[in-house]
């Protein structure tokens, strides 16, 4: 009989499945292995098991305890450590793309470094072709103060830039506040319960297109 508790308590068979009566969830398996030695324990005689047997159990148990706490802990550690790298990759993303956008406003640095910068290259190419209206602008207001904005380029170069422009007064004009040749952009220090307007105009070289549609959020 002894031999057949121990059996419970252990964690998979050599098929790598546990039977249907023992919880796969490891919180669960040690709640059902302690009240079966609980169990076992107080009906010793009847079960014919000795103290060694119980003794080892509890052992093995207390080990798998143990072990579950560590990663309980180790997890913990984990998210945090996760959080802290999602910041940081925030913060550096920020800096290097408010760096990028003045880089490849200034007409006087060449192509050869833009592109040596991993940045795309000014769109020399004389085109008469009207650039396309960005398509699907979506926003969507953190509650951090930011929004977010992204859009279908619809076909245009992947040099095209795109003019953002944003007002708080569904009557007041547009404002220009950045431009960038990605298809998406992130509106930082807005305050919360603040309606801002959105709409994307497209420009390659001296033409530019028809702006996208317009998209309002409250922030937040």
């Amino acid at each position: 009989m002894g031999i057949v508790i121990s059996w419970f308590c252990k964690s998979k068979q050599k098929e790598g499945k546990m039977p249907d009566y023992l919880p796969y969830n490891v919180e669960k398996l040690t709640g059902w292995c302690r009240n079966c030695i609980s169990v076992a324990t107080a009906n010793m005689a009847t079960l014919k098991l000795s103290q060694e047997e119980i003794d080892a159990l509890n052992a093995k148990l207390t080990t798998l305890e143990a072990s579950q706490m560590k990663v309980i802990s180790q997890k913990a550690s984990l998210k945090q450590a996760v959080e802290q790298r999602d910041n940081a990759k925030k913060s550096c993303v920020t800096d290097i793309r408010d760096i990028a956008r003045s880089i490849q406003a200034n007409k006087e640095i060449s192509s050869d470094l833009i592109e040596a910068l991993g940045l795309p290259k000014h769109d020399t190419t004389p085109s008469h072709e009207m650039p396309n209206q960005p398509a699907k602008l979506q926003v969507e207001g953190l509650d951090v103060g930011i929004n977010l904005l992204h859009w279908d380029r619809n076909n245009n170069k992947q040099a095209t830039q795109y003019i953002i422009e944003a007002k708080y007064q569904a009557d007041d004009k547009f404002v220009v506040i950045d431009t960038v040749t990605a298809t998406k952009y992130q509106h930082n220090g807005q305050k919360a319960g603040v309606a801002v307007y959105y709409r994307i105009t497209p420009r390659r070289g001296k033409l530019v297109g028809i702006p996208s549609e317009t998209v309002g959020i409250y922030t937040g």
